[in-house]
């Protein structure tokens, strides 16, 4: 009971210090995050076009005539409208060319991009000092149906203030729902006086998209800068009797589509040397094409290469950012973790003369294979040759040596040919050779076999069968000839591929500890001998996990320590008092000894216990971990 309460006392000063300091966490994040929100880059694309300027037939008139300086209230927007990643629901409009988001950092005006502060997330279609005089107005109005409704705000008939003869302008700036575009668009222009520069763009708090130039061509071709800091000032469109926005020229701001997400239909690690591995990478729907980065241009490709992979998704012909980076690759090394091999037994096979016996006919007496690390194994056989008749060239005895991996597959490691004088016929003699497993090997089960065969041609050996395709001759009467097999078996291991999980540790002695590895895998087995996914531990030591995947690969955890606090010892209980006791009496016990808390067997909690009835009495003490003692002595 004590030991519940020390915990829930710790546990709540814990949380209280960690609601504090998540507290701080939170707001410095928070902090961080608006720092880092003001300064960071507008994610637009900017593009250049012409379209037919069709003018509000039907709108609200925000300025009419003679208009010089004013910002609007809020106007409701009819759809809610994303721009530089805030979802917005109303604007607000200036008489000087400026649409403005939100309730606040509106302004009057003549240069928006100039002012460090104060003013922010704004689009200037046509940013100067502006007047509407006797024909000109500030209107808007909402076109199209949903979900591809477009709010229009217009100025129209606008002239430069002081320059009211010299000539109008007129222009929309349009904001698309959906796809939360931004077009600024211009229809007919006159102007014939003082030379002046027009601030166009998009703009956050201190970052800019904006447009500049100075000769004829910048109305259709302008320079886009984007800057991360300080101000706009000389980004500027210069506006002079040659030098004019034409009618149905066209600026498209599209902000930049998210990356899309991606999912992996498996595994992006494999074993090394596998053959027939892949996974297929699918990217979201949404987009319009999509382009990998290794050229696809399909929503799904399937890898069979390592490689890293990442897609970029197209939205009305604007990129969208990088997906996550999906690396596939081979487990980072393999070895022969597991090594079961067995030696043959005697095969002897008749000869044409009929004789059947060890010394009589050509046979393998045994074939032995032995792990000696580095992903080496060493094969070795015992064989005698029995016939001593007369050889030339190739027709001599022949000791073969042969490999077969899984899929059955053959590799031949020694054909060797004796001639008379190279071995001693009727007696045993041994031949030992080195396999070397490349990264290639597969998994599984691979086959060692040794094969001897006298009076048989080059031609033969190479041709025939006995059993093996490829690496046998044909059975006749007039052969002596003997096989036999060993096998291994060899898995890939990749050491801490994965990780496993305890629970409480370290943990009080007699408690549990709970290891969990990975989901997903084909087979588990645990240093303690666990087959189970999760293995339930009591004793301290040192454990790991070994796996098996799904395409066949053995992976090894890093190892993990589990430690046990020993518990304190049991308390001494202290009489202070008379044991035998009249009605009304009462004796004080007191456990001595040291102790983070104390707990009796009547509920009681605390070093000192007054009791007045009769009984037995005990409890026990704990640590500072909060691990029980045994029971005291019974009073």
């Amino acid at each position: 009971m004590k030991k519940l309460i020390l915990l829930q006392e710790s546990f709540e000063h814990l949380v209280g210090s960690q609601a504090i300091r998540t507290s701080r966490l939170v707001c410095f994040l928070l902090v961080l995050f608006l720092a880092n929100s003001a300064n960071a880059q507008l994610n637009y694309s900017f593009n250049t076009g012409s379209a037919s300027y069709i003018p509000l037939t039907s709108s609200t008139i925000l300025y009419s005539a003679n208009t010089d300086d004013a910002v609007s209230t809020n106007i409701a927007l009819p759809f809610t409208f994303t721009f530089n990643g805030v979802a917005y629901s109303s604007v607000r409009l200036n008489s000087n060319g400026v649409l403005f988001f939100g309730v606040n950092g509106f302004s009057t005006s003549t240069n928006p991009f100039a002012i460090v502060t104060g003013t922010y997330n704004q689009v200037a279609g046509f940013g100067a000092d502006l007047n509407t005089y006797a024909t000109g107005s500030v209107i808007y109005s909402t076109i199209g149906l949903s979900p591809a409704r477009t709010f229009v705000a217009e100025w129209r008939n606008v002239s430069i203030h002081n320059q009211q003869f010299a000539g109008t302008f007129s222009f929309q700036i349009r904001l698309s729902e959906t796809s939360n575009r931004i077009t600024v668009i211009y229809g007919p222009s006159s102007y014939s006086g003082i030379a002046f520069t027009a601030q166009v763009g998009i703009r956050g708090n201190t970052n800019f998209y904006a447009l500049s130039g100075t000769t004829a061509s910048s109305w259709s071709v302008p320079t886009a800068t984007k800057i991360t800091s300080g101000i706009g000032t000389a980004l500027n469109l210069l506006v002079s009797t040659p030098i004019l926005p034409i009618s149905g020229r066209t600026f498209l701001f599209d902000p930049t589509p998210a990356a899309p997400t991606v999912s992996a239909s498996g595994p992006l690690q494999y074993c090394p040397g596998i053959t027939g591995f892949s996974v297929t990478l699918t990217a979201a729907t949404g987009y319009d094409n999509y382009v990998w980065s290794n050229g696809a241009t399909t929503r799904a490709i399937t890898v069979t290469n390592p490689g890293n992979y990442s897609v970029n998704g197209i939205l009305r012909g604007v990129t969208s950012d990088t997906s996550q980076v999906f690396t596939v690759a081979p487990f980072s090394r393999s070895e022969v973790s597991s090594f079961t091999a067995f030696q043959s037994s005697t095969v002897l096979l008749t000869d044409g003369a009929g004789s059947n016996t060890s010394t009589a006919d050509d046979h393998i007496d045994y074939l032995r294979l032995e792990y000696i690390g580095n992903n080496q194994v060493r094969a070795t056989a015992r064989w005698l040759a029995a016939n001593t008749g007369t050889y030339s060239g190739t027709n001599g005895v022949h000791f073969k040596l042969f490999l077969i991996d899984p899929n059955g597959s053959v590799s031949t490691l020694v054909n060797s040919p004796l001639a008379p004088g190279q071995i001693t016929y009727g007696s045993y003699q041994l031949t030992s050779f080195l396999i070397t497993l490349p990264e290639s090997t597969l998994a599984g089960t691979h086959t060692v076999r040794a094969s001897l065969i006298d009076r048989a041609s080059t031609t033969d050996l190479m041709t025939g069968s006995f059993g093996c395709a490829g690496c046998g001759v044909t059975i006749d009467n007039t052969r002596h000839f003997d096989n036999a097999d060993a096998q291994f078996q060899y898995n890939r291991s990749a050491t801490a591929a994965i990780s496993i999980i305890a629970g409480n540790n370290p943990s009080c002695q007699g408690e549990t500890v709970t290891l969990s590895g990975p989901t997903g895998m084909s087979a588990y087995l645990w240093s303690n001998g666990a087959t189970t996914r999760t293995t339930t531990i009591s004793n301290a030591g040192r454990y790991y996990l070994s796996t098996t995947t799904g395409n066949g690969c053995f992976v090894t955890s890093d190892s993990l320590d589990i430690e046990y606090i020993s518990p304190p010892a049991p308390p001494t209980i202290e009489v202070i008092g008379n044991t035998n006791l009249c009605v009304g009496d009462s004796v004080i016990l007191s456990f001595v000894g040291p102790g983070f808390g104390f707990s009796w067997n009547t509920g009681d909690i605390g070093r000192d216990l007054i009791v007045k009835n009769s009984g037995t009495y005990y409890g026990f003490t704990f640590n500072e971990n909060g691990c029980p003692s045994p029971n005291s002595d019974s009073i």
